[in-house]
Order: C-alpha cells, then sequence, then structure tokens
C-alpha cells in the first residue's frame, strides 16, 4: 500500500502505517505528499519523478524504490 497525495502532517502519516501494521497489507515505507509540483507534473503528461522541484521528485522515486524492494521481496521468497 502507499500512501499517495497524503497530507505534510508526518504525526497523521505514522499513526496511519501503526494502524495498518496490524493487518496483513504491506506499507511502502515513504509516502507521496501532495504537492501542487506534483500535481502540475500530471497536468503536463510527466510522471512524478520528473517534477521540476528536487523535494517533492524525492519523495516519489523513494516511493517507487520501496514498491521495487518490495517486489524484489516477494519474488525471491517465491
Amino acid at each position: 500500500m502507499v500512501f499517495s497525495g497524503a497530507a505534510e502532517n508526518e504525526a497523521d502519516y505514522i499513526e496511519a502505517q501503526e494502524y495498518l501494521a496490524n493487518t496483513p497489507y504491506f506499507v511502502v515505507d515513504k509516502y507521496i505528499p501532495h504537492k501542487p509540483a506534483l500535481s502540475k507534473a500530471q497536468d503536463k503528461g510527466l510522471s512524478l519523478i520528473e517534477c521540476s522541484y528536487v523535494a517533492p521528485r524525492k519523495k516519489a522515486d523513494d516511493v517507487i524504490q520501496g514498491i521495487i524492494n518490495q517486489l524484489e521481496a516477494l519474488t525471491t521468497a517465491a
């Protein structure tokens, strides 16, 4: 599970992550914040990692890497 468009309130994100830790769902350790720069990139047909600002682009890239890491773990375990 990925939090996309999450508020910048870190405490809310941590609380949701702790709640989901008691479920069978995998939660990527990072989140994609709700940032106008990310929306503008998508409006232009760009991916989130093509955003013109470094910080939101880095957060999106971290989420993608978290997904890749989980997929690798699942395929290695199978």
